[in-house]
């Protein structure tokens, strides 16, 4: 089975590079917010080139990250055996990002991303990236392993992430009108509706750019439903 998914992989590989080409033109045109232009705000968001502003993040103890690099060219060799319906979190496509982990203890260790987590790119020419949904994974003891994870865009004005441009891990998000818009999507289902969940990351950069929510990404995210356990 393994040739096949590699005669599969080579096939769609062009399919997924066009997709990554149509987010950059969707990160670069934010649905625009009724607000005044705030587009340097919050740092590392919207047209700031800042460092992104926030809270430090700690990995678990034993646990090490290292490269970060876009899906598409990462799989050649780190996520060789995944798909982009293998990312977790909620992907957009543009910020998708294969990331290694390394256990360096003699046992298990649980991992968990938080919602607001932002991964900063190296080039200021490229989108930050921001985790909307909680993503929890464990890394088998003494093992080196990487992730498919993706993120949303958080600058309108940059290009998605291409082939060749790392990423490093940084804060969580200390945005108040950010932390209300991940706290009102933490019981909803992001996954059930792909058209709905796009407001997501549509009102991320409208924060961004504009300081507000537009009324259509509102609109939108009233309609998301709630997770099936909530149900």
């Amino acid at each position: 089975m393994k040739p096949i998914r590699n005669h599969i992989q080579v096939v769609l590989a062009p399919i997924v590079i066009a997709i990554l080409m149509i987010g950059v033109t969707a990160c670069q045109n934010p649905e625009s917010g009724d607000g005044p232009d705030v587009s340097k705000r919050y740092k590392g968001m919207g047209n700031s080139t800042e460092m992104p502003e926030g809270e430090p993040y700690q990995l678990p103890d034993g646990i090490v990250a290292g490269e970060a690099l876009p899906f598409v060219e990462a799989d050649t060799f780190r996520c060789a055996d995944l798909y982009p319906e293998d990312i977790l979190g909620l992907s957009e496509g543009r910020v998708d990002l294969c990331i290694e982990f390394q256990n360096k203890k003699a046992f298990p260790i649980e991992v968990t991303l938080p919602p607001g987590l932002i991964v900063v790119s190296k080039n200021l020419k490229v989108q930050n990236g921001m985790l909307l949904e909680r993503v929890t994974f464990e890394v088998p003891a003494q093992t080196r392993m990487f992730k498919p994870i993706g993120f949303a865009c958080m600058n309108g004005n940059r290009s998605s992430a291409p082939y060749g441009d790392g990423y490093t891990i940084g804060p969580v998000t200390n945005v108040p009108p950010v932390l209300e818009l991940l706290a009102f999507i933490a019981d909803k289902d992001l996954h059930a509706d792909t058209y709905l969940s796009g407001s997501v990351g549509g009102a991320i950069r409208n924060l961004g750019h504009d300081g507000k929510i537009s009324n259509f990404n509102r609109s939108q995210l009233e309609k998301l439903p709630l997770k099936q356990s909530l149900r």
